[in-house]
């Protein structure tokens, strides 16, 4: 099963949410957050294998919570999520 395959047939209740956390004053980097149900978890583990098995490579996807893939996230998300497999 091809990643768009998976995607396609995922139920739409399983939501990921997502954000990005402002650095520290101290000069630390910014942080993404991902956080989810277990079975949104396992979601997205689900998803990184088939990318991840796909032939043919550089291959990615790009979800976002206001557009292609919303419906993968919950309504807070304030960050997309592009996943790109660029070696076997």
């Amino acid at each position: 099963m091809t990643p768009d395959e998976f995607l396609g047939n995922q139920d739409a209740s399983v939501r990921l949410r997502t954000q990005l956390l402002e650095p520290d004053p101290e000069g630390g980097l910014p942080t993404v957050v991902i956080q989810g149900t277990r079975a949104a978890l396992r979601f997205l583990a689900e998803l990184l294998t088939k990318i991840a098995a796909v032939g043919g490579l550089p291959f990615d996807i790009h979800l976002d919570p206001r557009g292609a893939g919303e419906f993968h996230f919950d309504e807070t998300s304030s960050v997309g999520l592009y996943i790109e497999c660029i070696d076997s």
